[in-house]
């Protein structure tokens, strides 16, 4: 009879210590969790507790939490082996352009998994995001040098974004150790730019390489380096004197990818009679070139090599370059021609909504911005102007 009353308590007590493990006086508890809500449960350790009232109190209230969708499963997934699966699912849902998603790959592989790629993910606290911006900044590069605030501006945007994801769509955190991070902030000045004599002397020095009329047109026109790669003849009304910007060209693992414009519009522009008649005598030498060429290849394009062949972005930047320092002027980036296309025209007062029009800028905003210091100094000038009139009058 002693036995069967019994039976219930003993039950009782099991029952009390399931899912609960001791060992050398600690109480460690062991429940089935997934690591994402999609994937299979396993078993997980949870850390070992002193006594055997606590252990039982962390188990029930963890295994409530997780019946309740409250309580975040543990997981052993690291920072690099999530920013994998969300790039894939990123593709699949919301695609980024081949080269946007080879950027994404590439800053990931450089400047987020050797420092944060084996710890797992919900390890993150913001203290060690706040450390990795700094490493970055300091020691990131190939060279063991800083990064340039822009780059780490770039990476630091990628993290943010896996990190909300990380939060709302795969629930593997609750709290975004991301959130608050603050990044280096880049110089939004219009970057160095060239005086029309040293333009000039520039343009003198290139004048025998089959580059020359693509420079030309960088500086009369101020276009991205993509966007004029990828134009064809048809885009240039040489009677007219328009070229329409409706693409750009990019090179994305040795492939040549045409796509939309930097901002998705496209826009016309002017261009002045030297440059027509410049592009006419380009026109016509490639008509020539083309004359009994057995190695030509007929793209339309109105910039390539002399066989007709698409040019990589690379090359009209090594040239650039090269005899910039043969011309013995200043040695600027090749995207400051743009910079020196836009602050010419602010200088001699052109509005600021046609410069914006010209470049391709998504709003005025955006060339004010950019052209900050042309336009504070015309300012100053539009003030004295009006106290000489007060003088004079």
């Amino acid at each position: 009879m002693s036995d069967i009353n019994s039976q219930p308590s003993v039950r009782k007590k099991n029952q009390g210590r399931k899912n609960i493990h001791e060992r050398n006086g600690k109480y460690s508890v062991v429940l089935r969790e997934k690591e994402t809500p999609t994937s299979v449960s396993k078993p997980v350790w949870h850390p070992p507790f002193d006594t055997l009232v606590e252990a039982q109190k962390f188990r029930d209230d963890r295994k409530r939490d997780l019946k309740e969708g409250k309580a975040l499963a543990k997981s052993r997934i690291t920072v690099s082996q999530f920013m994998d699966m969300w790039l894939g699912h990123h593709a699949m849902n919301r695609p980024l352009s081949k080269s946007t998603h080879h950027t994404y790959e590439s800053k990931i592989r450089s400047y987020i998994a050797p420092i944060l790629g084996d710890r797992t993910l919900q390890s993150i606290k913001p203290i060690d995001l706040k450390n990795w911006v700094g490493q970055l900044m300091t020691s990131g590069g190939r060279s063991g040098n800083g990064l340039a605030a822009a780059t780490v501006r770039y990476a630091g945007a990628i993290l943010k974004e896996a990190f909300v994801a990380a939060v709302e769509e795969y629930e593997l955190l609750t709290v975004n150790p991301a959130a608050n991070l603050k990044l280096p902030q880049s110089p939004k000045s219009g970057g160095t730019v060239w005086s029309v004599p040293e333009t000039l002397k520039f343009l003198e020095a290139v004048q025998d390489h089959e580059l020359h009329s693509l420079f030309n047109f960088f500086f009369a026109t101020g276009a991205r380096r993509g966007e004029v790669l990828a134009l064809l003849w048809n885009d240039i009304d040489l009677d007219k004197g328009t070229v329409s910007i409706n693409k750009a060209c990019q090179w994305v693992k040795g492939q040549r990818l045409i796509g939309p414009t930097k901002t998705g519009a496209n826009r016309s522009i002017p261009i002045d009679a030297k440059t027509i008649k410049i592009l006419k005598s380009h026109r016509a030498q490639q008509a020539g070139a083309k004359i009994g060429s057995m190695r030509w290849q007929e793209n339309n394009l109105v910039f390539c090599h002399s066989d007709g062949s698409p040019l990589r972005p690379d090359y009209p930047y090594g040239v650039f370059r090269r005899y910039t320092k043969r011309a013995g002027i200043r040695v600027i980036r090749l995207h400051d021609i743009r910079h020196t296309h836009a602050t010419w025209l602010l200088e001699a007062g052109e509005q600021l909504h046609v410069v914006s029009e010209r470049l391709g800028h998504a709003d005025t905003s955006t060339t004010a911005r950019i052209y900050a210091h042309v336009t504070v100094r015309q300012r100053q000038e539009a003030a004295d102007t009006f106290g000489r009139i007060m003088e004079d009058g």
